[in-house]
């Protein structure tokens, strides 16, 4: 039995010309939309892992200390498909999913009770 879920994907889409007039559709429509894939890949990991009784942890490996508005971030948004963004909204569903206050962006580790099921304890790493 498994107590931990490592994460190790991202986004590979890459940001097309007619993005910019059917972005909506295309990433909620579009799996391998980096909203698809570090957003909504997140959530699901979540889901499993508190349906799970033996799964405690999941580790989430990421970008750590990237200014969200230095060039490399902004470059990266823009090619590929707001990568960035979307990997930010899925580390904070995380943190959300552990309990742990949006205040804790740079802690690399926290451990708390579960907020959707507080009888499930899940860690995180990020």
């Amino acid at each position: 039995s498994c107590g931990a879920c490592l994460a190790l994907h991202g986004a590979t889409r890459r940001s097309k010309l007619s993005d910019l007039w059917n972005h909506k559709s295309v990433e909620d429509n579009d799996l391998t939309h980096a909203k698809q894939v570090n957003y909504q890949g997140v959530l699901n990991l979540i889901q499993a892992c508190q349906a799970s009784p033996n799964c405690k942890r999941i580790v989430r490996i990421t970008g750590k200390g990237e200014d969200p508005t230095g060039f490399f971030s902004v470059l990266i948004n823009l090619l590929g498909s707001m990568a960035k963004a979307w990997n930010y909204q899925g580390e904070q569903a995380l943190r959300a999913a552990a309990g742990a206050s949006t205040s804790t962006a740079s802690a690399s580790t926290a451990s708390t009770t579960g907020a959707n099921n507080s009888n499930k304890k899940i860690d995180y790493t990020i």
